[in-house]
């Protein structure tokens, strides 16, 4: 029995965090992509590289939250 009867028409993959969807990797970074920014829904101020509201200033930054060095 589903408890919650709004997620029956929501694709189980939707909730996944996809490479090449959501990120890429480049030279040992994770790059989120624009289509995993907009699906959070708001700019983090770090300065993305595909941040969909133009607040990219700080991508050659070592010190950005969304390019972050791949953990694993």
């Amino acid at each position: 029995m589903n408890p919650n009867p709004e997620d029956k028409d929501k694709k189980p993959a939707d909730d996944l965090f996809m490479e090449g969807r959501d990120f890429y990797y480049e030279s040992g970074l994770m790059v989120l992509t624009e289509y995993f920014l907009r699906k959070r829904g708001y700019c983090c101020g770090s300065g993305c590289r595909h941040c969909p509201w133009g607040n990219n200033q700080r991508r050659n930054s070592s010190s950005s939250l969304c390019e972050t060095d791949e953990e694993g």
